[in-house]
């Protein structure tokens, strides 16, 4: 479970992927049911909708969305003021180094492999959210 983080800091996280499980994982590890604290959707549009309600703290996206790539997915997200300072961890069932190093370009801040494992998801949340860890890291 991650901890609650003080007063004032944004703490919702934002997951953008389509598949049932992985919103379940992760409502798992996070230690929330459905209160706010995770919010989950299927497309980097619907992602960008929530974002700008919420401001999320961290935003982890599915590196193989249906009808987007993870690069386009990212541009969308750092262009936009909701987002853009948002730390974005692309989760992704297999590191390409060519891929990797596009998803960095376009504003990446870490890989988390698929299937999740909840340590190392637990630890590419924490590190994004205290930004402990630099840019480019894999998890």
């Amino acid at each position: 479970m991650l901890p609650i983080p003080p007063a004032g800091i944004r703490s919702s996280i934002l997951v953008i992927d389509e598949d049932p499980h992985t919103v379940r994982v992760m409502r798992r590890v996070v230690g929330e049911s459905n209160d706010g604290r995770l919010m989950a959707v299927a497309d980097v549009l619907g992602g960008l909708h929530v974002a700008c309600r919420e401001a999320p703290a961290v935003i982890l996206l599915d590196a193989m969305l249906p009808g987007m790539d993870q690069v386009t997915g990212l541009l969308l997200l750092k262009a936009h003021p909701s987002t853009r300072a948002a730390p974005v961890v692309v989760m992704t069932p297999r590191l390409h180094p060519r891929h990797m190093e596009a998803a960095y370009r376009a504003g990446a801040h870490a890989h988390v492999l698929k299937p999740l494992q909840p340590e190392r998801l637990t630890d590419a949340i924490q590190a994004a959210m205290t930004a402990g860890r630099p840019p480019g890291s894999v998890l």
